[in-house]
């Protein structure tokens, strides 16, 4: 029996299940099933999987993108999953057991699992991978595992997490890039993990095409391989939703992820295609850049105010008629308004240009300007430029930057910007979502954002006290709302369109494609 739900007591795992299903309700709108196979003819063995944007690396200790981590889904496995109501299920680790002061967790690992390079996934495996996530300079993973301390090899199958301090979000991450675990040879191989990436996933890596394509093929070796019913996998780089879905329609493609929520209708329309629609733990937001390299110290890092000033310019009900269809949750805060966690006492507040013009002449800057990079994906070019005409009608002045999407998070980690329009895929635990963003130590904290709430997190990751921890970050985000360092804009739904043909696919809050059980009709 695996233990690792003792981080969240059992009133958590109620309230978090509660809160799905809230939004389950208030969200989803169904599967639309229907019995015609798509036009096109393909072999049912390959599944053409649509992306939004090229992965960024699939080093687990360097990757940061969302699409990155539905390729890596397919590549690699975790210690921990999640499953679709968010409690913690075994994949790597058949078991897991937190000591009784919380500062130690044992694993069992699952027998007889292989790389695809051949390599065993054994303790010393797993071990290696979180020394990087820790250690290796260029590594993201740093505060999602910052409360280890050593890692322990008891056998070749089992191994002990020493922790510095107890640590609540431990399996939450473990659950996430923190705990996938990569072959060592290929870790080690002086090309770069990149060039031959080794998991032990259920698909192996055959080929990859920058801002093309990435191809996977089945591990016949692969653990759990009775429930892999595909031989290849082909992800391909669309930013343009209305070109995904119209590759979609074509039979070019056979699955598309982030269909817009306007096309939904007619495809629910057509019985060639399923539609799956429901609720994200995504935010989508505008990241200020406030003291991280050349683009840090803009007006609007120096002011509240200003970002105050910005935020009451936005009307985010028009964003969300406009762009979902009303199918999206307005935000102001990392965590949706269902979330046991969110501050009620914070709420959005509605559209106040008054007040925002009133806010601006207060900061004592006459022409307030603010470079904002945005993705060349088409629906989010439309959301920059209707985030511009909102402000320009304050007095504020947004210069749009349209980049492809790898060249906005580099430049977003070098601190080569003033503010990004730019999302995050949301994780279980609410750590995941704010000190991972905004922690004054975490590398993935591009903006450098480092004020009052960063003793209120550290408190809260190393409190196992289900209505302390929830204080603590109603607390935390009450400072974070005044300061504004990301303007939460609105946290999306999941919308994604597939071939009638494709069977067995289930809906996952946090969007990504698992392929175990999915087939095609015979």
């Amino acid at each position: 029996m695996h233990q690792g739900g003792r981080g969240l007591k059992a009133a958590v795992k109620l309230t978090m299940a509660g809160w799905l299903d809230t939004l389950l309700r208030r969200l989803a709108t169904g599967i639309v099933l229907a019995g015609l196979a798509t036009a096109a003819a393909h072999a049912e063995s390959v599944i053409r999987i649509g992306l939004q944007e090229d992965p960024d690396s699939f080093d687990p200790a360097r990757a940061y993108s969302f699409v990155g981590r539905i390729v890596l889904t397919s590549l690699c496995n975790k210690l921990v999953d999640t499953a679709p109501d968010l409690s913690f299920v075994p994949q790597l680790a058949l078991s897991w057991a937190t000591a009784a002061d919380g500062k130690a967790v044992t694993f069992k690992l699952r027998p007889g699992v292989k790389f695809s390079d051949g390599a065993d996934m054994d303790a010393a495996a797993v071990a290696l991978n979180l020394d990087r996530a820790m250690h290796l300079p260029e590594s993201r993973r740093k505060s999602e595992v910052a409360a280890i301390d050593t890692v322990d090899i008891i056998d070749p199958l089992t191994l002990r997490l020493n922790l510095k301090n107890p640590f609540a979000p431990l399996i939450a991450q473990l659950s996430d890039r923190a705990g996938l675990i990569a072959s060592p040879k290929a870790l080690q191989n002086p090309a770069g993990f990149d060039q031959a990436p080794a998991c032990s996933g259920p698909f192996k890596f055959a080929e990859r095409v920058a801002q093309d394509k990435v191809v996977l093929v089945r591990d016949p070796n692969y653990w759990d391989h009775d429930k892999i019913h595909i031989d290849r996998v082909e992800f391909r780089i669309i930013p343009d939703p209305s070109v995904r879905l119209a590759n979609l329609r074509a039979g070019s493609l056979d699955f598309a992820e982030r269909v817009l929520a306007s096309d939904v209708t007619a495809l629910k329309a057509d019985p060639r295609f399923k539609v799956m629609v429901g609720p994200s733990l995504q935010y989508n937001g505008i990241t200020i850049n406030i003291a991280n390299g050349a683009g840090g110290g803009s007006d609007f890092a120096k002011s509240a105010a200003l970002r105050e000033a910005l935020d009451l310019a936005i009307d985010r009900g028009a964003i969300n008629q406009i762009l979902f269809d009303g199918n999206a949750v307005a935000g102001n805060q990392p965590v949706p308004p269902g979330s046991p966690f969110y501050a009620p006492e914070r709420p959005v507040k509605p559209r106040d240009l008054t007040r925002a013009k009133e806010l601006i002449k207060a900061s004592g800057v006459a022409h307030p300007a603010l470079e904002l990079m945005v993705t060349n994906a088409a629906d989010q070019t439309q959301l920059g430029q209707m985030l511009q005409a909102m402000a320009s009608e304050a007095g504020i002045e947004l210069k749009l930057q349209t980049l492809e999407f790898q060249t906005l998070l580099s430049r977003q980690n070098k601190g080569d910007y003033q503010a990004s329009l730019i999302g995050w895929s949301g994780r279980v635990d609410p750590d995941g979502n704010i000190y991972t963003l905004l922690g004054c130590k975490s590398p993935t904290n591009d903006g450098h954002y480092c004020a009052e709430a960063e003793p209120l997190l550290l408190q809260a990751r190393a409190e196992t006290d289900a209505e302390k921890r929830y204080q603590l970050y109603h607390a935390a985000i009450a400072k974070i709302v005044d300061d504004r360092p990301i303007i939460y804009l609105y946290h999306p739904p999941l919308i994604m369109g597939m071939t009638a043909k494709l069977n067995g696919f289930g809906f996952h809050p946090d969007g990504l494609i698992r392929l175990q059980g999915v087939k095609y009709a015979e």
